[in-house]
């Protein structure tokens, strides 16, 4: 198989769904850099994922909209995981369509509830973890797949799931 076109490849999915996992593994297999969503949130607002949460939900979700929509512009090669909700904001599947190759990291939230447990960094899913995720999963699962070139199944292994995002990826001809 020819090695992968350089591409920007935006992984999908709901907290908890193998994306840093994914993605960490996925870029060193394509040789390519991986981006962390949480370190160009510090770099672009000057502030940690939890000050800019404390802001309230619309900043903290503008801001990774923002931070997503910059990342689309940077020169590919690249691995990049999306925040759970930019993919509410209107603009961000025709961007998505426009410059990346985006792959959705499928799990059901009986799953993403065993992965995230109680974790005191994501308050907004208290008290009913579970009743939480499957809102959500409800609401943005048709966004996501509208949005993905691949629907990948997240509750596979990661090197399993990053072995076949890869194997998805444009070639040249």
């Amino acid at each position: 198989m020819a090695k992968p076109a350089p591409t920007r490849v935006v992984l999908l999915g709901l907290m908890g769904s193998g994306k840093s996992t994914v993605g960490e593994l996925l870029a060193t297999r394509a040789g390519w850099p991986s981006l962390d969503n949480d370190t160009l949130l510090r770099e672009v607002t000057g502030k940690t994922l939890n000050e800019v949460a404390a802001l309230g939900a619309d900043p903290l979700h503008e801001a990774e909209r923002d931070i997503l929509l910059h990342v689309l512009e940077l020169p590919p090669p690249f691995v990049a995981g999306a925040a759970a909700a930019v993919i509410e904001y209107p603009e961000v599947i025709p961007a998505l369509h426009a410059r990346a190759f985006s792959a959705y990291l499928h799990v059901p939230p009986e799953i993403l509830v065993t992965r995230i447990g109680d974790d005191a960094h994501r308050p907004w899913l208290r008290p009913d973890p579970l009743a939480a995720l499957t809102e959500m999963y409800a609401e943005r699962d048709p966004l996501y797949r509208k949005a993905a070139a691949y629907v990948a199944d997240g509750t596979l292994p990661p090197a399993e799931v990053a072995d076949r995002i890869y194997a998805e990826l444009p070639r040249p001809l």
